[in-house]
């Protein structure tokens, strides 16, 4: 049955929507896209996916997750878009074990990393990377380091603050304490006041 309409909202619901963080349009778009987007699956695991899939769906095939990931290093928006259209599950496949999100973040095109998290790309994605540090002594050995890094981390040091943003949103670690400061230009002046 259908709540009265004449009822006035409760304090609690009036507390979280106050509570709430405020997005701009654009994010709010993005949102609800990725929202719809992995409301049928929410699974990022490609084989649970698959199997969510209707038989004789098109899976992309090594060579087709290949170009797709040069598409996205290469920042070929018609070759991504095919590629997308063509095999809808696409962002989802690594190649050499290296996600779509993270390939556009690492090539620093944040509006294809938007893209891909509206079409269900993981956001919890990460990445194992090796660096070597040259020998100590003349006759031993360079050293080797691994870490893994995540998409967050690597939108953090790309300076990509609205990624940042929606990928903190839809992760769970966004505060809405936290707001940033609020800079308003005054209609007589020039100068900002923060």
């Amino acid at each position: 049955m259908k709540a009265n309409d004449d009822e006035e909202p409760s304090a609690e619901a009036a507390e979280d929507e106050a509570r709430s963080p405020t997005l701009s349009p654009r994010k709010s778009l993005v949102l609800e896209q990725v929202r719809a987007a992995t409301a049928a699956a929410a699974c990022p695991v490609l084989s649970e996916v698959q199997r969510l899939l209707p038989k004789g769906f098109p899976q992309p095939d090594a060579s087709d997750v290949r170009q797709f990931h040069l598409a996205i290093q290469d920042h070929c928006w018609r070759l991504v878009h095919r590629l997308a259209a063509q095999y809808p599950t696409i962002v989802l496949h690594h190649h050499f074990d290296e996600p779509p999100l993270i390939c556009a973040i690492r090539s620093g095109w944040e509006d294809m990393a938007l893209f891909l998290v509206q079409h269900g790309a993981s956001v919890r994605c990460s990445k194992m990377l090796f660096d070597s540090r040259p020998a100590e002594q003349p006759n031993s050995t360079p050293s080797y380091d691994w870490y893994e890094v995540s998409a967050r981390e690597l939108a953090y040091e790309k300076r990509m603050l609205e990624l940042l943003e929606i990928l903190d949103y839809l992760t769970g670690n966004y505060f809405a304490y936290l707001k940033p400061p609020v800079i308003a230009v005054s209609s007589s002046s020039t100068k900002l006041k923060i």
